[in-house]
């Protein structure tokens, strides 16, 4: 973890209720043409809510010890450690900038403003330090008007019929938050689907694909689309290749053909020195592009792992 890190989870940790304010703010999210546009609105509630918000918070992000590691197309959720990724890297910006428009953003008038909802974010605010704590609201997790006849509401004293209200639910997990620009992801899945990552990871695969063939290293690289289609799994593997790109590096490849041949890793190698593509030892090949083989220099064991740290020396 870097000192910037450190820091930044060091303010996190001051955050306290007496000197930070918080309002509730609702996110809805429209998509044409693959674009996604997004609108807030202002949501009150009772102080009672607002405490809770900030206790969720608290529990979650402000108690625990907590490590950050870089966010990765491969990088697995662990307990107590948050990936980051910079705030202009995702969707994000577009939402903070319409929070920030503050008095002018409409506020929530009636329960039908709710229905439809893509996520709440809880703004937590001291002058002009701004955190923004994200959670994302899934087809089960949506607003709903409440249909059973035996569910009632006691108010005042008395059962009230709730079939006419509208239910909505506050969660006491936070998806992400976001502050001094980089945000700090504790739920990938989440992150990823309410972000729009996957999208940003299928034309990073598609990116990969037509760079590859550009560099001439590989006999029939649109093959690799053919044989993993909409697989998930490979999809990542590409952005991630995409990313680091060390598959665009002729030494790289060079030693890859070399090693492929004196430790016999089943990659074929046509007259042309080029990497043919085959069916079967693709993913294996997509290991190597991704720099995913490792070897131990302790005992000198081999290993295949997609999420790597590098190490820095001295």
């Amino acid at each position: 973890m870097t000192m910037d890190e450190k820091e930044i989870l060091e303010k996190i940790k001051a955050i306290n209720s007496d000197e930070w304010s918080l309002s509730l703010w609702i996110v809805k999210r429209k998509l044409i043409g693959g674009v996604a546009s997004y609108t807030v609105l202002r949501a009150d509630a009772e102080s009672n809510v607002m405490s809770k918000l900030f206790g969720y918070f608290h529990d979650q992000f402000v108690k625990p010890c907590l490590l950050v590691h870089p966010y990765d197309f491969h990088t697995a959720d662990e307990d107590g450690v948050l990936l980051k990724i910079a705030e202009e890297e995702t969707d994000f910006k577009q939402i903070s900038s319409e929070i920030d428009k503050g008095f002018s953003v409409p506020r929530v008038g009636r329960g039908a403003d709710l229905l439809g909802s893509h996520a709440y974010v809880v703004l937590f605010q001291n002058g002009d330090r701004r955190l923004y704590a994200w959670k994302g609201l899934g087809q089960d997790m949506q607003p709903k008007k409440v249909k059973s006849k035996t569910s009632l509401l006691f108010r005042e004293t008395k059962l009230v019929d709730i079939d006419d209200e509208c239910v909505f639910t506050i969660y006491s997990r936070y998806d992400f938050f976001s502050f001094d620009g980089v945000i700090f992801i504790s739920n990938k899945a989440r992150f990823e689907s309410s972000m729009r990552f996957r999208e940003g990871i299928r034309s990073k695969a598609g990116d990969f694909i037509k760079n590859l063939e550009q560099t001439g290293f590989v006999d029939n690289a649109s093959k690799i689309s053919e044989f993993c289609g909409d697989n998930y799994f490979h999809l990542r593997k590409m952005a991630s290749i995409s990313k680091f790109g060390y598959y665009k590096d002729e030494k790289y490849f060079h030693r890859l053909v070399e090693i492929n041949e004196s430790e016999g890793w089943g990659l074929r190698i046509n007259d042309e020195g080029k990497i043919v593509v085959e069916e079967g030892s693709v993913s294996v090949l997509l290991k190597f592009l991704n720099n995913d083989r490792l070897r131990s220099p302790i005992n000198n064991e081999l290993f295949d792992a997609s999420a790597k740290s590098r190490v820095k020396e001295g």
